[in-house]
């Protein structure tokens, strides 16, 4: 009888999931599937955050076809000739970004334009206009539309993740730089170094924010950190606010 029992608790507990202690030492119920993999979840979860996804990607066009419209009358000639910093009325509204007036990144509404100035370039439908967010960010980059339309279509009919598609990017331009003809060796190094700036610093802004272009970590996030991680989170970005402080200041005086 004893035995039978202690089979129907574990079958109960297997139904409900197992328990955890938060900080508090309150016992919390936990969903099976935080022990147990549920495939049909992760089917669902996958399947709702891509709708999710394709409603941000729609605000995140809009904004930068508005931004493009507005300041530069649709033109990515006007674009590359005088950029959102350059831009004295973009700038005063980029200045205003992360208030509840403009409630998004610097970065993102930047990014978003960026990528606005590359579709306006291309068909309807264009592969380009097709890829997630990401993808396409990694591929405004590139600057050239006919280049970028071809990986774009790579990457559409592989269903490439961005993690491959960075890789392919950074792959190319290495190759590009070793098979470039007319410059010596000091000058393709000179070269790559340059392009690593603009990379190194997208790459990190992208790394810090989340899809809707806010900072991808949260207090629940900061509370569980060890006062030895969050040491050495200030340390790091003390080090990096003097890292850009000084890459900005070099911006300046380069131009």
């Amino acid at each position: 009888m004893a035995t039978r029992g202690a089979h129907r608790e574990e079958a109960r507990l297997d139904d409900q999931g197992s328990e955890e202690e938060n900080e508090g030492g309150e016992a919390i119920a936990l969903a099976p599937s935080a022990d147990t993999l549920d495939r049909r979840l992760v089917e669902r979860a996958s399947a709702r955050l891509a709708e999710i996804a394709s409603s941000l990607k729609k605000s995140f066009v809009e904004m930068g076809e508005y931004l493009l419209e507005a300041f530069y009358a649709n033109d990515p000639k006007q674009y590359a000739a005088r950029g959102p910093g350059r831009h004295v009325t973009l700038a005063a509204v980029l200045a205003r970004c992360e208030s509840f007036e403009v409630p998004f990144s610097r970065s993102m509404l930047s990014a978003s334009l960026r990528v606005a100035a590359i579709a306006v370039q291309l068909p309807r439908g264009a592969a380009y206009r097709k890829l997630p967010r990401m993808h396409q960010e990694l591929l405004a980059a590139l600057g050239d539309p006919v280049a970028i339309e071809k990986l774009a279509e790579r990457a559409l009919r592989t269903k490439m993740t961005a993690a491959k598609l960075r890789a392919l990017l950074d792959h190319a331009k290495g190759a590009d730089d070793a098979d470039e003809s007319g410059a010596d060796d000091d000058e393709k190094k000179a070269r790559a170094r340059a392009a690593a700036v603009p990379r190194t610093v997208e790459r990190l802004a992208q790394t810090l924010r989340d899809e809707r272009g806010r900072l991808a970590f949260r207090s629940a996030d900061v509370r569980r950190m060890s006062t030895d991680e969050r040491n050495r989170t200030r340390s790091a970005i003390e080090d990096i606010q003097r890292r850009l402080h000084e890459l900005e200041a070099l911006l300046r005086t380069g131009n």
